[in-house]
């Protein structure tokens, strides 16, 4: 089974019908793959290791409930199979740590 990270806005806050982020979702979960959901503030080096506190996560073309979270964990970024950054750059807290973080990503071969 293919493991998808994703790090995107806050999921309740999207609009279903717009956002492609939501889109790609409904697709990898159609093909079965483990969704890892993560936000920015949930990324972390630790003594040189690229890890996240993520929650998996199902979603469903609801206008009501659109997702579920599922188990939260502590994992590193290197266990999954591809990271989709869906962040606008310039909304991103401290853009300035963001090229060490996927300098980080890229040694390690994400």
């Amino acid at each position: 089974m293919i493991k998808l990270g994703i790090v995107m806005d806050p999921i309740s806050s999207i609009k279903i019908k717009k956002d492609t982020s939501f889109a790609m979702l409904l697709e990898a979960q159609r093909r079965g793959w483990e969704i890892h959901y993560m936000e920015m503030n949930d990324l972390y080096l630790n003594q040189g290791e690229a890890r996240a506190h993520t929650r998996l996560l199902s979603v469903e073309e609801n206008p009501e409930k659109w997702f579920e979270f599922g188990q939260e964990q502590d994992i590193a970024l290197g266990s999954l199979d591809t990271i989709l950054m869906r962040k606008d750059p310039h909304s991103i807290p401290n853009l300035s740590m963001l090229p060490i973080f996927l300098n980080v990503l890229k040694i390690w071969g994400l």
